[in-house]
């Protein structure tokens, strides 16, 4: 939604959407992800202007009001998730981290103007991944025209992995999903265009959220 080390062999990321259930309900439950033991630091990375962008449009809430909810979300991850151990967790937002990851955002729209199978990829990975709610707006398949406003943030995503991958600096990345498709097929070098990007072998994991008793 959207936690790290000197030595980058202890170094973890923890990706999830802020908009996710999962993390909604472990925010409500006061719970928080099980993090595995042999990591050291953690980064928690959130799309924080994205995230607007996307409440906006499964909502009936405006601009501001949306980004009031965002910025709580991520304020109660500072004080729940960070304040566990400050020194050793730390929130980055994407709209700070822009910059760096441009060149990786510019070499993913190039792929997907260029070559038809990715964007199809991408179309799919977007209308999976927004269930059930494109299905509330009556969006029946991948070929509904909001599908391309929502592409974006998947294809922005896509770029901070490949940033990931490329820069070597965690051991592992974590999220409270399944491993997109479309990121495991990056992995295996489908997409020989970003082969170059795949500097390093990250293991991604699924990680469990207590449950209320």
């Amino acid at each position: 939604m959207k936690f790290i080390i000197t030595d980058k062999m202890t170094k973890g990321i923890f990706i999830t959407s802020l908009n996710s259930r999962r993390l909604q309900d472990a925010i409500n439950n006061k719970h928080n992800p099980c993090f595995s033991n042999d990591i050291d630091e953690l980064d928690i990375f959130v799309f924080d202007t994205f995230e607007i962008l996307n409440g906006i449009f499964f909502s009936d809430e405006n601009a501001g009001t949306q980004k009031q909810k965002i910025e709580s979300i991520i304020q109660c991850l500072e004080t729940d998730f960070l304040s566990v151990d400050s020194s050793k967790r730390k929130l980055i937002r994407c709209s700070k981290k822009r910059k760096e990851i441009n060149p990786y955002i510019l070499a993913v729209y190039t792929e997907f103007y260029t070559n038809p199978i990715f964007e199809s990829h991408c179309k799919n990975q977007v209308f999976q991944n927004l269930q059930p709610k494109l299905n509330r707006l009556s969006v029946a398949n991948n070929r509904s025209n909001l599908i391309d406003l929502l592409i974006p943030f998947l294809l922005v995503e896509i770029a901070l992995y490949l940033f990931i991958y490329h820069k070597d600096e965690y051991c592992k990345i974590l999220g409270m999903e399944n491993e997109m498709n479309i990121i495991s097929a990056i992995k295996t070098h489908k997409y020989s265009s970003f082969s170059n990007f795949l500097s390093s072998d990250i293991d991604y994991i699924k990680i469990p959220v207590p449950q209320n008793a």
